[in-house]
């Protein structure tokens, strides 16, 4: 499963990036991605983001992190 604190931001960056119809991405992890099938999947991913990426539960689904350049301002409470 992917992590994020912030899922909202997370599908901000997929939907521009989806819409460049890039055909080559070398993501900051993982192997680089390219091909028909990597872009199917890309736009995929920005269409139907949260049912695809966003897990039911936890402690980020909800409330995010909120941070700024100096570091973290608020991190919701864990979920019980």
């Amino acid at each position: 499963m992917d992590y994020t604190p912030d899922w909202d931001a997370a599908q901000q960056s997929v939907e521009p990036l989806a819409a460049l119809e890039p055909e080559l991405v070398i993501p900051g992890h993982g192997p680089a991605l390219q091909g028909p099938e990597m872009l199917h999947a890309l736009q995929t991913l920005a269409r139907d983001f949260a049912p695809i990426a966003v897990p039911r539960e936890g402690r980020y689904v909800d409330v995010p992190v909120h941070a700024d350049e100096p570091g973290t301002i608020s991190v919701p409470p864990p979920r019980v």
